[in-house]
């Protein structure tokens, strides 16, 4: 799977004299600038054993000698704005990849959350009836779901689903096709990873109307999909600003997002709204989440349904070392800017002791609300997954643990260096506040 993302704020370390000197570069989706393309010399060695792009090896990434991040590649920003932010950022690193009705309605809480972590919000829970479903003989029922108040879904198999008569708790983290997981990138089936969510930015004129891929996002009910904040700021004359939610579009359901054709279970449907967290600053990973609320409910299919939020101890330590799945449309180890189809990878959670003692140019990104995980061996997520899920799962369920945030970038050729761990978003930090959407 490659996973890399399109406008991309780096800062690029040149040695002059044995003198390191730091610039900054802007490279806007449009290309207007004379940089070269983010395709070129992205080709994995040659004998590389993975399909991921740069960085291929287990050698430990080269030691910075002064704290630089290279803020996480970006997809560009494609407002229009030819402006470039002055100066070189107070925090160095090369910031995320990221390419250029009624609420009373929700589920009101999370069942799943709700009995597996024995929490009260105060929050009403909308009870629906079990329902109970004829299960043909060779159906195979999914092993080890002993989750109480649920009953058994068929794997590999896509039965017809009344969505207004599903329970919540029967549907959030649950597939009904399966796919083996694969540690340097691999195919998506179709309703494998059905939060799933691509995100695109529409800029319409008197003369045209054109759609662009920007990021990844993730479904958690039936109103709502979240995402990093990264992915719905832009630069205005060297200010932060939210992209307009009406600017936006949110596919769910589809796997070619090159494909605007439509087909039974996809949806493609605006945001109402966008809120960033309140502590979101765009020169640091910390609270780097944000979400969307779209305009109308979306019934639950075979393709289209939420991920479950986080339950149960949210300290970095009880998952550390386990592997987690990011799923995305980024850049892939030929160069390509995005894929067509999504492509998957499993990465592992590594602890923030082992995080910071690898670089030292993680020392002002990484925080008790963000983690890192990979491999280092050049598979991971890149340039163009932003807002991807890392998901992790329990008791047979996939539970929304981190938003792919920043990488450090490869100097020479501005692309993701996979040779580094990635920073993710801790999702399970922010709960109280996702589910705060849901009242």
């Amino acid at each position: 799977m490659a996973i890399r993302s399109f406008l991309w704020h780096i800062i690029i370390i040149l040695k002059v004299h044995q003198v390191q000197i730091v610039t900054t570069v802007n490279l806007q989706h449009r290309l207007r600038v004379q940089v070269q393309p983010l395709s070129e010399n992205s080709v994995p060695e040659e004998g590389a054993q993975n399909q991921r792009p740069n960085r291929i090896g287990n050698d430990p990434p080269r030691r910075f000698e002064s704290n630089l991040f290279n803020f996480q590649p970006r997809r560009p920003d494609v407002s229009g704005d030819d402006d470039v932010m002055p100066g070189v950022l107070s925090n160095p690193f090369n910031f995320r990849p990221k390419m250029p009705k009624d609420p009373t309605k929700v589920y009101g809480l999370n069942p799943f959350f709700a009995q597996a972590s024995g929490q009260n919000f105060n929050r009403p829970t909308t009870q629906r009836p079990q329902v109970k479903t004829s299960i043909p003989p060779q159906r195979r029922p999914e092993e080890n779901n002993n989750l109480p108040g649920t009953r058994q879904t068929q794997i590999g198999v896509m039965p017809k689903i009344n969505a207004d008569t599903i329970p919540f708790e029967d549907t959030c983290g649950r597939a009904v096709t399966i796919n083996q997981l694969v540690f340097h990138g691999g195919t998506v089936q179709k309703g494998a990873y059905p939060w799933l969510a691509a995100l695109f930015w529409a800029n319409s004129s008197a003369v045209s109307y054109t759609v662009s891929y920007k990021c990844s996002a993730t479904l958690i009910s039936q109103l709502h999909v979240v995402t990093a904040a990264h992915c719905v700021k832009r630069k205005n004359r060297g200010y932060d600003e939210t992209l307009d939610a009406k600017d936006l579009l949110v596919k769910l359901g589809k796997l070619n997002i090159q494909e605007w054709t439509y087909s039974p279970g996809e949806k493609i449907i605006a945001p109402k709204s966008i809120t960033v967290h309140p502590d979101y600053i765009s020169s640091h990973s910390d609270a780097d989440i944000a979400v969307l609320e779209l305009i109308e409910r979306i019934e639950f299919t075979t393709t289209i349904r939420p991920i479950c939020l986080w339950s149960g101890p949210t300290n970095l330590e009880v998952v550390v070392g386990k592997l987690g799945t990011v799923v995305g449309w980024g850049m892939d180890e030929n160069g390509n800017i995005t894929t067509s189809e999504p492509r998957q990878v499993s990465l592992p959670v590594v602890s923030h002791e082992d995080c910071l003692s690898s670089s030292a140019i993680f020392a002002t990104q990484v925080t008790g609300r963000t983690f890192c995980a990979g491999f280092r061996n050049g598979s991971g997520p890149c340039n163009g997954d932003s807002g991807s899920a890392f998901a992790l799962q329990q008791n047979g369920r996939w539970m929304l643990r981190g938003i792919v945030s920043i990488s450090v970038s490869e100097h020479a050729t501005r692309h993701c260096d996979l040779s580094n761990y990635v920073i993710f978003t801790d999702a399970s930090k922010y709960v109280d506040w996702l589910l705060s959407f849901f009242k």
